[in-house]
Parts: structure tokens; C-alpha cells; sequence
């Protein structure tokens, strides 16, 4: 079985061709638990109606507590043998879970992550996510590849007693919470398999939490992978996984961080750019010259912050912190 987990705020406007994508699955044997997150609109009456038309559909109620809480309460009541998190306003296409579950039957891996693309609510419009999963099985170290891929939980099945022996819970943050479990679920098993099939279309709209960035929420970020940090330092053999992970991972947000439109004094950007500036001179890339992407990635930065895309303090936190990791990194690769 697999227990389909659908944390719920607020999402009237999309619920229903949610809920519709996943009963329609040509797999029978699931169960949808919804749990609504206190909302305030219509979402409460829909989903009973789904559960009074549709066995498979449970609907759990809960104060207002943030996705993350959803997603935990309905992890404790699944019971199924696989759990995949999806959120309300996305769609999931046909065949997926069955795509899905037979490639989890087929590898043993403990996670299989799948395809998707974006939906422009606004204009209606589909494209590709650019990401490329392929057919590729990670076991070992390999699984480091895997961690370059996105976090979004609409694409990834999970083996129920897998999470639970491991005990992991998403973190309560609304920003990142995803990153945090995949990355840390990732660590912890033995084995990670792709699917080359796109599984579901995530919908981006004006009021998406991908869109509604606000720039205190970047030290939220900071604190989000300080704490992936701390659980690769706790969990043993996770030395390797945490060097090039943390160093790739932080250096992603940072570009995307960066390309975001900032505002500030001319000071403030001033002082800003010298701290960012005097940090990146203290740092030696001689151990990983011959890691274009790594190189790349360091390069596209410098760039960014030279035209002044590092504007406010926080932002230069986040970055003070990769350079960091980086020099950190470098100086392990020397010994």
C-alpha cells in the first residue's frame, strides 16, 4: 500500500484536481491522508466530501501548525508500506505511483525519486524542471549524486520503515523543510533509485511558497543547514556525505539567493560586497582546480557579487557560511 499524505491549507482552488490525480491511479490499494492544517476556507467540506464518496480518503484535522506538522501527523498514522508526501495544489499523472512502486519493488531502494515540471497557474503554461533523473541505482557513496537533484517532495517515494527506524520527521521551518529531509533521508539509506518518467506537474502561482520570499527567511535557511550539518556530525560514516553535499547544496542556494532582487543604502551594499570580497580572498581552490563544476559554480558567484547582487547582511551571512564549508572542505581534501 501506499499512504498518500497531503498536508492542507487553505487550498479550495486546487484541492479537487489534487485529489482526483491521485484516486485515479491505476494502483488501488492506497490511502489518502489529509490533514488539514486549520484552515479557514472551504477546504474542510471538500475533503469530506471526498472521504464520504472514497474510502481511501481520511481526513485528520489540526490547529494550524505549519506543513511540516502536517506532514509528521500523517507519517505517524500512515499505514502503508510506502509514503509519498504530496502537497494539495499539485497533480499527479497518470500512472505515476504505479511507475513508482514498481521501481521500489524492483531495486529494494528505500527512496525512488521521479521527474516533474512546473505548472504556471497565471497563464497556464507547463514546462520542463531541467532536471534529469535518469534510470541510475545509488548505493554507497554514490549517493552523493543524488543530492544534486530537487527536494520537492511530489516526486519522491519513501519505504515507511525505513523513515520510521531512522527517525526522520520534517524540521519546523517554512522554508526549506524539504531540502532538510531529503537531504538527511538521503544520508541514512542504503540505496536510492531514479525513475526516468515525469511523476507530476508543481503548481507555481503568485502566492506559492516558491515565490513569497522574504528576505529575514534567508536566516532561516542558514539555520536549516547548520542543523543538516549537525545530523551528519551525529550519525556516523557521514564525514564524505557531508563535506561535498553541504559545499554543492549551500553554494546552489546561494546562486539562487543572489539572483534575487535586493534592496539596500548604497552603504550597506558597500559594506556588504568588501566582507564578501575579504572572505573570498582567504579562501585556496588549489585542491579542486580540476572540479569544473565546482569552479563554475565559484566563479558564477564572484560574479553575481561583483555586480553587487549581494546586497543585505543576511544574504552575506549565508555566504560567509559557504565560503565556510568551502575552506573546510579544501582542507580535509589536503590531508
Amino acid at each position: 500500500m501506499i499512504s498518500f499524505i497531503v498536508p492542507v491549507y487553505n487550498g479550495e482552488n486546487f484541492l479537487r484536481p489534487c485529489l482526483d490525480s491521485i484516486l485515479s491511479q491505476s494502483v488501488r490499494d492506497i490511502e489518502v491522508l489529509c490533514v488539514n492544517d486549520g484552515s479557514t476556507d472551504a477546504s474542510q467540506s471538500i475533503l469530506e466530501e471526498y472521504a464520504a464518496k472514497d474510502a481511501r480518503v481520511q481526513v485528520v484535522q489540526q490547529a494550524n501548525g505549519g506543513v511540516s506538522a502536517a506532514r509528521n501527523h500523517g507519517m505517524e498514522l500512515a499505514k502503508g508500506e510506502y509514503i509519498w508526501f504530496f502537497d494539495c495544489d499539485d497533480v499527479l499523472h497518470p500512472g505515476a505511483a504505479q511507475a513508482m512502486l514498481a521501481r521500489a519493488q524492483n531495486t529494494g531502494a528505500q527512496l525512488v525519486l521521479g521527474n516533474y515540471q512546473f505548472y504556471q497557474q497565471e497563464s497556464g503554461t507547463v514546462r520542463p524542471s531541467g532536471q534529469k533523473i535518469g534510470t541510475t541505482v545509488w548505493a554507497g557513496d554514490d549517493r552523493l549524486q543524488a543530492a544534486h537533484f530537487s527536494a520537492l517532495c511530489g516526486c519522491k517515494l519513501w519505504r515507511a520503515d525505513f523513515l520510521r527506524k531512522n527517525g526522520l520527521r520534517f524540521w519546523p521551518y517554512r522554508l526549506a523543510e524539504d531540502v532538510a529531509f531529503y537531504l538527511c533521508g538521503l544520508a541514512c539509506c542504503d540505496m536510492a533509485a531514479g525513475l526516468d518518467c515525469t511523476v507530476y506537474d508543481y503548481r507555481v502561482y503568485s502566492g506559492s511558497s516558491c515565490r513569497s520570499y522574504a528576505l529575514a527567511k534567508e536566516k532561516e535557511r542558514i539555520e536549516v543547514f547548520d542543523r543538516i550539518d549537525a545530523f551528519y556530525r551525529q550519525h556516523g560514516g557521514l564525514e564524505a556525505f557531508r563535506q561535498e553535499l553541504l559545499f554543492d547544496r549551500m553554494f546552489h542556494y546561494n546562486l539562487a539567493i543572489a539572483s534575487l532582487p535586493r534592496y539596500g543604502t548604497r552603504r550597506e551594499r558597500h559594506a556588504v560586497y568588501s566582507a564578501y570580497i575579504a572572505a573570498r580572498q582567504q579562501l585556496d581552490f588549489a585542491a579542486v582546480q580540476d572540479r569544473a563544476d565546482i569552479m563554475a559554480q565559484v566563479q558564477k558567484f564572484d560574479r553575481m557579487a561583483k555586480r553587487r547582487a549581494v546586497y543585505e547582511s543576511d544574504l552575506y551571512a549565508f555566504a560567509y557560511r559557504t565560503g565556510r564549508a568551502v575552506k573546510n572542505r579544501l582542507n580535509q581534501s589536503r590531508k
